[in-house]
């Protein structure tokens, strides 16, 4: 931290604190109250990553803005490309890809969501299958296949609840007045199910709206007993986080912020909409949300972290703030901020299951051309070296029995098994009971890829037989 003073130090002196596109050498560590963290840039070199994941093989999963889907190695920097979006479109200002999502029983379920624009005025919502065995995405499917979209303000973030539905932040798309339509899903938190239908108990029967009344949400969090917070861009003033709760409306564009001006009291008093917990005047726009509660940072328990894609005195200023929850969740008991004028523009944070926390930056775009680096963008680590690194255990995640994904599937299907030893025989055989293709497979993992090689469009029933003899049919579909 003193070698970052003394950077802060000497530009002023110089007179170059603000000189466009300098920021200062990177910090090392951050010493907390108690705790020291070490720093480190995990890869550098990236385009505008968006979204970070972490998934259960220990790898982080991240979007960027050019259609690029990545696994990282945390530890090595490894990067590895899994797949290429070629119909996403990137306007001159950020419209392109946005939120990626794994299942919550990835990789037994073996699907990747995400959402983007195809056109400037038009976004999908796609879910991809993952090939384990060729580390890639294949079988898109559209679980929204077209809704409106921009140039900016789409939103977007994907996640997962306990009971494993979809929740979907989408923007305005600068179009307020579809806002508080509810025949309109923009500017809406929508609800699914995983496979983009629409849950018998969401608080609009019949309809995928969770919550309305947001402008541009940035941030969403699901914490572990189910609260649920999401941070959005206001105009000028007040961004927002927010505590959200199914069926509310929060206001956008009848309320900007606390309801304290006459044109906003009629609104309040008739649909009293959820107020936000914070909001920050001028805008600083907040981007990617957390909850962070794990015994590596014990400063950082029962806390959100929000980072911030500028300041609101101008391009300076970017940091993360760590907002202390009280035991209610309703109120902010303390806020710190971290890394102001280091890296620029912070797009995501995410924290992993060993108490380590990732940020990722998001300067080359536009809006970061004044704090651009020659090595932006970058992924960042933040770890307390006392605590191990986590260690996957792939056991924990091997299907019971047999799946089949995707189901209906185009060319390929992925058929999992649970841990065997031995041969295991499948049979593919048509709907009047005749044998189309047998194979003996002697598994070195715990998937296979089955092609359809030709096969015609319809229903067929698929035979596993394991090597204890357990018999496992599946109807299965080629479309």
């Amino acid at each position: 931290m003193n070698k970052f003073l003394n950077c802060l130090r000497h530009f002023a002196l110089a007179g170059l604190l603000f000189f466009p596109g300098l920021l200062c050498a990177q910090l090392t560590e951050l010493q907390l109250d108690s705790t020291r963290l070490e720093v480190r840039e995990v890869v550098t070199g990236l385009t505008v990553p968006y979204d970070l994941v972490f998934g259960p093989d220990g790898w982080i999963w991240f979007s960027e803005r050019n259609g690029d889907i990545h696994r990282l190695q945390p530890e090595t920097g490894e990067l590895q490309l899994v797949h290429h979006v070629d119909e996403v479109f990137e306007s001159e200002d950020n419209s392109g890809m946005y939120a990626l999502a794994l299942h919550p029983d990835f990789p037994v379920v073996p699907y990747v969501y995400v959402n983007y624009t195809v056109e400037l005025f038009k976004a999908r919502l796609v879910r991809f299958t993952y090939d384990q065995q060729r580390n890639s995405l294949r079988d898109s499917v559209h679980i929204i296949g077209s809704f409106p979209a921009h140039e900016s303000h789409n939103g977007a973030r994907i996640k997962f609840t306990a009971d494993k539905k979809m929740l979907v932040a989408l923007g305005d798309v600068y179009r307020s007045e579809w806002v508080q339509d509810m025949d309109m899903i923009t500017g809406k938190i929508l609800r699914l199910n995983d496979d983009g239908t629409i849950p018998d108990d969401n608080p609009f029967p019949g309809s995928p709206i969770y919550t309305l009344g947001h402008r541009n949400p940035q941030g969403l969090t699901i914490l572990p007993d189910g609260r649920i917070y999401e941070s959005e861009h206001g105009i000028a003033n007040d961004d927002e986080l927010n505590r959200i709760e199914a069926g509310r409306n929060y206001g956008w564009p009848e309320v900007q912020g606390d309801c304290n001006f006459a044109s906003e009291f009629a609104f309040c008093d008739s649909v009293q909409p959820g107020l936000p917990l914070r909001a920050w005047t001028p805008a600083w726009a907040p981007c990617g949300l957390e909850y962070y509660d794990h015994e590596a940072i014990p400063e950082w328990r029962n806390s959100l972290l929000q980072v911030f894609l500028k300041s609101g005195d101008g391009f300076y200023g970017q940091r993360m703030e760590v907002l202390t929850l009280d035991e209610t969740g309703d109120e902010i008991d303390e806020v710190k901020e971290y890394f102001k004028d280091t890296y620029g523009r912070l797009r995501d944070v995410l924290v992993a299951p060993d108490g380590r926390v990732f940020i990722c930056t998001s300067n080359q775009e536009n809006n970061g051309s004044v704090v651009v680096k020659p090595d932006d963008d970058k992924i960042i680590e933040l770890r307390n070296a006392a605590f191990p690194l986590f260690e996957p255990e792939p056991t924990s995640y091997l299907p019971a029995s047999v799946n089949v994904y995707p189901n209906p599937a185009r060319d390929l299907l992925i058929i999992q098994f649970p841990v065997v030893e031995g041969k295991v025989n499948i049979r593919l055989i048509d709907m009047a009971g005749r044998e189309l293709r047998s194979e003996s497979l002697d598994l070195s993992g715990f998937s296979y890829l089955f092609d359809r090689n030709g096969l015609m469009t319809g229903l067929y029933l698929l035979e596993v037989t394991l090597p204890n003899g357990d018999r496992v049919l599946k109807k299965i579909q080629f479309i």
